[in-house]
């Protein structure tokens, strides 16, 4: 068996690792100190639920909507498979993420969410459904928004078929974008209020 014991200049045997420490610290190493040192931050996880419920989450590396069992808790966005998952299989920082919405979505009627169904063959998807190939939508695209993070993208659809409680998960996932959002859509509604009265009046 070889010895792992290096006999110095004083006499006194030194280990191999001893000395691998002393190369570091003296710069002699090809690496620097840097790269074996951790770095790490502290995140608060708030108690307090802001929402939780399914949604269709569609990303590049899965291959259709797959139905998750999300939790807000900020900072973060919880993924599981269903809600007695214990095993947490998505982790998002809300903090670095971005959210995208189209708010034109917001005034499209329902018989032209039927009649789009009808053009592209667009099938309504039960709730119950776990995995669904990636052009399969529900009704429209008003419960639908877009998650950006810093590794990659995620297209989210709410439960609802009417998209009513997609300002809740925006809310719980963003306030102020969601605050943005609404006020937004409130300046909207009420110009298009106006130009009907003035249409209606000639």
């Amino acid at each position: 068996m070889f010895s792992s014991l290096i006999i110095s200049g004083s006499g006194i045997p030194r280990s191999a690792t001893t000395d691998s420490i002393q190369n570091i610290l003296t710069g002699e190493s090809y690496f620097s100190s840097s790269y074996l040192v951790g770095e790490c931050d502290e995140v608060r996880v708030s108690p307090v639920i802001s929402r939780k419920g399914y949604l269709l989450v569609l990303e590049e590396r899965t291959a259709g909507w797959l139905r998750r069992w999300a939790v807000v808790r900020r900072p973060f966005l919880y993924l599981y498979n269903h809600e007695r998952d214990f095993i947490e299989r998505g982790l998002i920082n809300l903090t670095t993420s971005q959210i995208e919405y189209d708010m034109n979505m917001a005034y499209i009627t329902k018989d032209d969410l039927l009649d789009d169904a009808k053009t592209n063959s667009v099938h309504l998807i039960s709730k119950n459904e776990s995995i669904m190939s990636p052009t399969s939508l529900f009704p429209s695209k008003v419960n639908m928004f877009t998650l950006i993070t810093n590794t990659r993208t995620l297209l989210i659809q709410t439960i609802t078929e009417d998209g009513s409680d997609i300002h809740d998960w925006l809310y719980a996932l963003n306030p102020l974008k969601a605050g943005e959002i609404r006020s937004r859509l409130g300046r909207k509604r009420r110009t298009r209020k106006l130009d009907k009265l003035e249409h209606y009046s000639k």
